[in-house]
């Protein structure tokens, strides 16, 4: 069977030479990167900080003078 369109057969990618590519600038992604890094380091510790928080917190004061039993109602319905 023949190959009607013989431009798909250098439609492959080849990965030994995009490996090679990428090894070849290497140290220009490298550097990139750290360039990168560096800025947000430098925008994080420069930025204004926006978050609160607040919190109120108030005792419980109970009335009763014996232990609080109301809870274990649903045990004995169970039964």
């Amino acid at each position: 069977m023949t190959d009607l369109r013989p431009d798909l057969a250098d439609d492959e990618i080849d990965l030994r030479e995009l490996f090679a590519v990428l090894w070849h600038g290497k140290w220009l992604i490298f550097s990139l990167c750290c360039v990168a890094l560096l800025l947000a380091s430098v925008y994080l510790h420069s930025a204004e900080r926006k978050y609160t928080v607040s919190m109120i917190l108030k005792p419980v004061i109970e009335d009763s003078t014996g232990p609080n039993l109301a809870g274990l109602g649903g045990f004995a319905a169970q039964r």
